[in-house]
C-alpha cells in the first residue's frame, strides 16, 4: 500500500466457525455481525459515532434478515445517523461488501466504513424446490438438460438433503405467522426426510421419461461438503400443527410441468 492510498484496512475480527445445527444454531446472523463489529471498533481504538456506514454481505436475506445490515449496526451500539447497506454476490458477498465500503471512501461518501459478511445457515430455510427457481440449482438444472437433450454431470449423489417443495414452506410461514406465542422461536420447516441426491436426480428423469443420462460422479465432491442436511420438524408439528401436504413425486411432477411449460411459451 502507497502513503498516499485514499483508503487503508486497519482492523479485521471474526467468529468462530460453528458446525451445521451445532453451538451457534440460536444465534441469529446479525448478531454474529453485530458482536464482530463492536469488537473490531474497539481493537481499532474509534468511537462508534466516528463509523459513516456499515456495509455487510449475506446470501440468505430471509425474514428479519432482510435488512441484515441496519440491523447489525443498530445491536453493535451505531448511532441511528449512521447508514447501512446489504450486499448480495453469494459466496463473494462478505468481499463485495469490503469493495463496496471502498468504493463509498473513494466516492467522497464516507470516511470510516465497517464491511464485512455475516451467515448462519443453520437458521435458514430447508431445500426448496418448485416452479420458477432459476437453473443454479440442482433440480432446475437437470430439467433444463433433460428438456435440451443433454446429458447432466454431476457428483456421485451421495448426499442427503431433505426437499420440501414451495407450497409447504409457504403454508408453513403463514401457520406461523399467526400462531400464538412463537415469537422469536426457531421453528423448522422441513419434512425431515433425508433423501439422496442421486435418488432424487434418478427420480426426475423417470418422471421425465428418461430422455438424458445423469453422469454421476463425473464431478468431484465440493472441499467441506456438508453429507447430511436435514431438519427436526418436531417443533414445527407441536407448535403449528405443521404437515407438509406435497410428496417428493408430486412436488416433481408439477415442477417438470411448469418448466415444461415454459419451455414451450419462450419457443413459442
Amino acid at each position: 500500500m502507497h502513503n498516499d492510498d485514499p483508503v487503508a484496512l486497519v482492523g479485521g475480527v471474526r467468529t468462530a466457525i460453528g458446525r451445521f445445527g451445532g453451538a451457534l444454531k440460536d444465534v441469529e446472523a446479525a448478531d454474529l455481525g453485530a458482536a464482530c463489529i463492536r469488537e473490531v471498533i474497539a481493537r481499532v481504538g474509534i468511537d462508534a459515532g466516528e463509523v459513516d456506514e456499515v456495509v455487510m454481505g449475506q446470501v440468505a436475506q430471509v425474514g428479519p434478515d432482510a435488512y441484515n445490515a441496519r440491523r447489525c449496526a443498530l445491536a453493535a451500539g451505531l448511532p441511528p445517523s449512521s447508514t447501512a447497506m446489504n450486499v448480495n454476490r453469494l459466496c463473494s458477498s462478505g468481499l463485495q461488501a469490503i469493495v463496496s465500503g471502498a468504493q463509498s471512501i473513494l466516492a467522497g461518501q464516507s470516511r470510516v466504513v465497517v464491511a464485512g459478511g455475516d451467515e448462519s445457515m443453520s437458521r435458514q430455510p430447508f431445500l426448496t424446490y418448485g416452479p420458477d427457481l432459476g437453473t443454479g440449482r440442482m433440480i432446475p438444472a437437470l430439467i433444463h438438460s433433460a428438456l435440451a437433450g443433454r446429458d447432466f454431470p454431476m457428483t456421485g449423489g451421495e448426499q442427503t438433503r431433505d426437499f420440501n417443495y414451495v407450497d409447504d414452506i409457504v403454508a408453513g410461514m403463514v401457520r406461523a405467522a399467526d400462531a400464538p406465542g412463537v415469537d422469536g422461536l426457531i421453528i423448522n420447516l422441513g419434512c425431515g426426510e433425508p433423501r439422496r441426491i442421486r435418488d432424487v436426480a434418478s427420480l426426475v428423469l423417470v418422471l421425465m421419461g428418461n430422455p438424458i443420462r445423469a453422469e454421476f460422479g463425473k464431478l468431484p465432491y465440493r472441499g467441506g461438503e456438508a453429507w447430511e442436511f436435514y431438519s427436526s420438524n418436531e417443533r414445527a408439528r407441536r407448535l403449528l400443527d405443521y404437515r407438509p401436504q406435497v410428496g417428493l413425486e408430486e412436488g416433481l411432477r408439477r415442477t417438470i410441468d411448469w418448466y415444461r411449460d415454459a419451455a414451450t411459451e419462450t419457443r413459442s
